[in-house]
């Protein structure tokens, strides 16, 4: 009984030995497996066997689901994680229909055409150890865009070192010396297995949408940022001291007036232009011996120019897309139409002033951007919406047409009262439309808005106070935003038109007029 209870324990104890045998050999298979990956590029599929490249950015170990590889002995890195997550500050675009990358800070640019052993460095033509190519990690489905590491970060003003033992590319922004420059025995690929070779198609069209996340990390106040989409970039001659901007949104233009005559850098120089929003780009010397590099677009976007050391970049598009807190000022009438008249009160004057002394105000505010109907008796070309605008009047519909389109988050419109049968009828009113139920981001509507401004503007006026009201106005009920329209005074009473011709008290109306709106997007 003694031996058959051995035996049979002894059978246990081997089977126990064998089976850990084969756990251990199973293992050390897998381990052995989990060092090869198979990648795809240049529509062919190979076995990498050797370790993953570690990328470090100023110290900040850059942690990607795909890594870094050697091929022919050149690191390569995730460009877009490398280049652009990693906080270096850089802009990213990738072209899809051009197949090209280009990477750029303040102070310079590398473009990759895809697949090419050459690359443009600051605009000019040259050669770089590998190609930019996409490769596709054939187990997680997942494509990256890869550039050499080396090549890109020197390109750019980088500081690059390459660790061989701990298979690191380290990138270093600072001016900061380093002392493994001189190494450059980056590890050797040479046994990728290259039996396994198809001729399928190319795989780029799979990588993800890197150019979708693009967010800026947050810096200091005082650090110059390159957008993160710019639509035109103006090289600038190191001379450049200063340049206006004008905004000529009427006919669909943007002035930057350079000042001095860059006529001849400008025949060197390629202004870039980026976005297919820009219609054209003109370089003209003005009367005044300066030059004016002149956007068009073939509808009204707003823009911002951003300066850097040698470049001014420009972003274009809807001005909702720019700008947070978007406003229209429409000075009624205009051109023939007079509006309302008497007691030496022109209306259209009028309202042309107080908007004016608005944009005073408003100007002085870079959180806003404020569009204005007109600021001249008349607007050439302005064209916004389906009745248009001839020299001499503005339709109603252009007024409320063009602040559609604008997609603004408030209209304010200006206007003088008159009573034609009495002259004693005086005082401030103010409409809105309980048509327009619209309420913008802030929470306004028009009805508050109206009753924020109707108290301040009958604080300056201080004649009878005609109280908030509802009327079905044309530039009140068609407009898709908060909308109000202010009767500041009657032009056919004596007393308020003395108050309209008082140049203070026009000026105190624009300072309320951007007071209360102001005040409004804070709340």
């Amino acid at each position: 009984m003694e031996k058959r209870r051995w035996i049979k324990n002894l059978k246990f104890f081997v089977i126990g030995i064998l089976m850990i045998g084969l756990i251990c050999q199973n293992t050390s298979f897998l381990m052995a497996a989990s060092n090869q990956r198979k990648i795809r590029y240049n529509n062919k599929t190979y076995t990498y066997t050797k370790s993953k490249v570690n990328i470090v950015v100023d110290d900040l170990i850059i942690t990607t689901p795909f890594g870094g590889l050697i091929l022919d002995n050149i690191a390569m890195v995730p460009a877009y994680q490398t280049f652009k997550k990693s906080g270096l500050q850089t802009y990213y675009e990738y072209n899809s229909s051009k197949k090209t990358l280009l990477i750029e800070n303040l102070n310079h640019s590398i473009e990759f055409p895809l697949g090419k052993k050459y690359a443009y460095i600051d605009g000019v033509k040259k050669s770089i150890p590998y190609p930019a190519i996409f490769v596709k990690d054939m187990v997680t489905k997942k494509s990256c865009l890869m550039v050499p590491g080396r090549a890109t970060a020197e390109a750019l003003g980088y500081e690059y070192t390459w660790d061989n033992s701990s298979v690191t590319s380290s990138i270093t922004s600072s001016d900061e010396e380093d002392s493994n420059d001189d190494i450059d025995n980056e590890e050797d690929i040479s046994d990728v297995d290259d039996k396994n070779q198809d001729s399928t198609t190319d795989d780029s069209s799979d990588v993800e949408d890197d150019e979708n996340d693009t967010d800026m990390d947050d810096t200091e106040d005082t650090q110059i940022q390159i957008p993160k989409k710019y639509a035109v970039k103006i090289p600038i001659d190191d001379t450049l001291e200063s340049y206006t901007e004008e905004d000529n949104y009427w006919e669909n233009q943007y002035k930057i007036e350079l000042d001095d005559d860059y006529a001849s850098f400008y025949e060197e120089a390629t202004i870039q232009k980026k976005q297919s929003n820009v219609k054209s780009i003109s370089v003209e010397e003005n009367e005044d011996g300066n030059t004016e590099i002149i956007l068009t677009t073939s509808k009204i976007q707003a823009f911002r120019v951003t300066k850097g050391k040698d470049a001014l970049y420009v972003e274009v598009g809807d001005p909702k897309a720019i700008y947070e807190k978007v406003v229209v000022i429409d000075a009624g009438h205009g051109g023939k139409d007079d509006g309302t008249k008497g007691n030496g009160v022109t209306e259209k004057n009028t309202t042309l002033a107080i908007a004016k002394e608005a944009k005073k105000n408003f100007d002085k505010d870079t959180s806003f951007k404020v569009y204005y109907t007109r600021l001249s008796d008349s607007v050439k070309g302005m064209t916004a919406g389906s009745s248009g605008v001839s020299d001499a009047h503005m339709s109603l519909p252009a007024r409320y047409n063009f602040a559609n389109a604008l997609d603004a988050d408030l209209f304010i419109s200006i206007h003088v009262n008159s009573y034609p049968y009495s002259s004693s009828p005086n005082g401030t009113e103010t409409y809105y439309s309980t048509k327009n139920t619209s309420k913008n981001d802030w929470g306004i509507t028009s009805k508050s808005f109206a009753q924020s401004m109707h108290k301040a503007v009958q604080n300056i006026i201080r004649r009878t106070d005609r109280g908030v009201k509802s009327a079905n106005f044309a530039v009140l009920y068609h407009t898709n935003m908060p909308s109000i329209l202010i009767e500041t005074a009657f032009a056919s009473n004596k007393q308020d038109a003395a108050i309209l011709k008082d140049s203070n008290k026009i000026k105190q109306i624009g300072q309320a007029i951007y007071e209360v709106t102001a005040k409004a997007f804070e709340e």
